[in-house]
């Protein structure tokens, strides 16, 4: 048996003002990105990397 977890994260956002949506959107995109990859990286030092 698998002793392992799946963990799923979803966010979502949107700016009222289009154009600051349209200046903002890529780089709160890429903050999240580096969110996530900082998370699978811990969670790889602490549990170890995913086997298929």
């Amino acid at each position: 048996a698998d002793s392992g977890c799946e963990v799923h994260f979803f966010i979502d956002y949107e700016f009222k003002s289009r154009i600051l949506g349209a200046l903002m959107g890529t780089m709160f995109d890429r903050a999240f990105r580096m969110f996530a990859e900082a998370f699978e990286k811990r969670a790889n030092q602490i549990y170890g990397a995913r086997t298929a």
